[in-house]
């Protein structure tokens, strides 16, 4: 089957990354465990709402969402391999509700497989921003999708060295070409240093 293929492949080159052919959702990213620490932390409140996770891999966030009662999550990798083999079966271990929809693909291709007129209270993301020219397609991303009372959460490095991205890039990418607002709301206290923004409109 293809996925093992794909998984193989990355594994003998021993990269957690590969542009254009896998972005990493085979892999647990510590952001991912960082959000969801900050979840329970704060007791954010998803109860009723609509939820959107970009490069999900194993979909944590937005587990974590519908078990804690949101009405829907829309789970987006880019690659329909981790969508299938991955994303999907970690959601019917972990909640199996019938309010959950996938997408794979591109971020410039999502205005086209979700409806534009679909927002979301919730959009999240962990680890998605480690390379600068992804930035113009994440941030359309978040300004067609998010709701007008909603929220983004983006959990990520400070800086991914040798890609030459990184959490700190983007905001200042975002804080000049958008209206939107952010608030760091967290930060580690070891290690290489991870943030998280909490995006409003």
């Amino acid at each position: 089957r293809r996925v093992h293929g794909l998984f193989e492949f990355t594994d003998k080159l021993n990269s957690d990354i590969i542009h254009g052919t896998y972005e990493g959702g085979f892999k647990v990213w510590e952001c991912s465990v960082d959000l969801l620490n900050y979840f329970t932390a704060n007791n954010i409140d998803f109860n009723g709402k609509r939820v959107l996770e970009l490069g999900c891999g194993h979909g944590l966030p937005g587990i974590h969402a519908l078990r804690n009662g949101a009405s829907s999550v829309t789970f987006q990798d880019y690659n329909r391999e981790v969508i299938d083999e991955i994303t999907r079966k970690n959601v019917i271990l972990n909640n199996n509700g019938p309010n959950c929809h996938y997408v794979s693909g591109e971020w410039s291709e999502l205005k086209y497989k979700i409806n534009s007129s679909n927002k979301f209270d919730f959009i999240l993301a962990c680890e998605t921003i480690y390379r600068c020219d992804v930035y113009p397609c994440f941030l359309d991303v978040i300004e067609t999708f998010i709701s007008h009372s909603g929220i983004a959460f983006i959990a990520a490095k400070l800086h991914y060295f040798g890609v030459g991205g990184g959490l700190s890039n983007f905001i200042d990418f975002m804080t000049e070409n958008s209206s939107l607002k952010s608030t760091m709301v967290w930060q580690s206290s070891d290690g290489l240093l991870r943030e998280i923004y909490k995006i409003t409109r």
